[in-house]
């Protein structure tokens, strides 16, 4: 491990002990600060087992939003998703069934994926799903942008089978500013996660501030 991860291992601590609670996340910070560093130690088995009592049930999804098509929609965004998860090679066998049937059967709207994220926590499991350069997704239309936003919101707010750590270089304040016009109506994006903000590597603290509905 890099000198400068180890000046990490709080903040690692604390997005485990996120995760573990369902407590979703928007870690924030400039270019460099390590954000992706965190999310893909975050992926490792061997991390999660050093952190968690029972990493099976706690599923762990990385992607990276640049690298997703530039037609996506809500439905290609979730079998991404899924078929990622289904490639893990230590899945717990109680999470193989759901997530091969959802595949399988192609339903991706929110109901179907309501009913899976229930389940999840049903069988005492949560995906944490981590969505690295999140604010990529404002560049898609309008209703992709505000169909995905929304079903992540829902899903890990209503379910208690979705738990999402996000990275972005804008602040949460930001983001809730910058996607109001899709959903004028209604609450902001971004008000169930906690920011957690990266400062520079060198020798910098994290500055945790917590943002309320």
């Amino acid at each position: 491990m890099s000198e400068s991860f180890r000046n990490r291992r709080a903040e690692l601590a604390r997005l485990i002990s996120h995760l573990n609670s369902g407590q979703s996340t928007l870690l924030t910070g400039e270019a460099r600060a390590g954000k992706t560093a965190l999310l893909r130690r975050l992926a490792d088995p061997a991390v999660r087992a050093e952190y968690l009592p029972d990493p099976a049930s706690l599923p762990v999804t990385y992607l990276n939003c640049q690298a997703l098509p530039h037609d996506l929609s809500a439905e290609t965004f979730w079998q991404a998703v899924f078929a990622a998860l289904a490639r893990q090679p230590d899945l717990s066998p109680k999470l193989r069934p759901p997530v091969t049937g959802l595949l399988k059967s192609g339903d991706y709207d929110s109901f179907a994926l309501e009913d899976c994220f229930v389940g999840l926590a049903q069988a005492g499991c949560r995906l944490a799903l981590l969505l690295d350069h999140v604010d990529h997704l404002l560049k898609y239309p309008p209703k992709t942008a505000q169909a995905l936003l929304s079903n992540l919101r829902g899903l890990s707010s209503r379910t208690g089978g979705l738990v999402l750590i996000l990275a972005a270089r804008r602040r949460l304040a930001d983001l809730n500013e910058q996607t109001a016009f899709l959903n004028p109506r209604g609450s902001p994006y971004f008000n169930t996660y906690i920011e957690l903000r990266l400062e520079p590597w060198a020798g910098a603290k994290t500055c945790a501030v917590a943002h309320a509905a």
